[in-house]
């Protein structure tokens, strides 16, 4: 390879490098913390705890207004990046017990990602919570 060659590919290198380092970096809090409807509490987390690109699981922990764990409600996950659609991807959570619902969710890139979990109970009307993060790329 000659020099102008090599020099090439160290530029090429440095900048696939520092953007995949721009992605590592979050701008955002993982997606973690807890949000507060009308009816009820929901803490998300993640595993693993910064969300990558790939395949992640999420967990919900649902309470009422005064902090008891809800049980036998209908959780789901709708994940969709804030800067473009990428369609439909709703993942249904599993009740683990105890107020606690998880899904195997994949998050198809890094960037800014909205999470919008959906808890419905027989009888009461669905609510949305509304979760906004950031996926790394790796």
């Amino acid at each position: 390879m000659t020099k102008t060659g090599r020099a090439w590919a160290l530029l090429f290198m440095g900048l696939v490098l520092g953007a995949a380092a721009s992605f590592a970096e979050p701008k955002t809090p993982a997606a973690q913390g807890a949000i507060k409807s009308a009816s009820y509490i929901v803490r998300l987390s993640s595993a693993p705890t910064q969300p990558v690109r790939g395949l992640d699981i999420l967990e919900a922990y649902v309470t009422d207004a005064s902090g008891r764990p809800v049980e036998g409600a209908q959780v789901s996950f709708d994940l969709n990046m804030t800067n473009m659609n990428h369609g439909k991807n709703v993942v249904t959570a599993a009740a683990q017990g105890g107020g606690r619902y998880s899904g195997r969710v994949r998050f198809m890139m890094p960037g800014p990602w909205r999470v919008i979990v959906r808890v419905a109970e027989p009888g009461r009307p669905p609510e949305d919570l509304r979760f906004e993060f950031n996926v790394n790329l790796f």
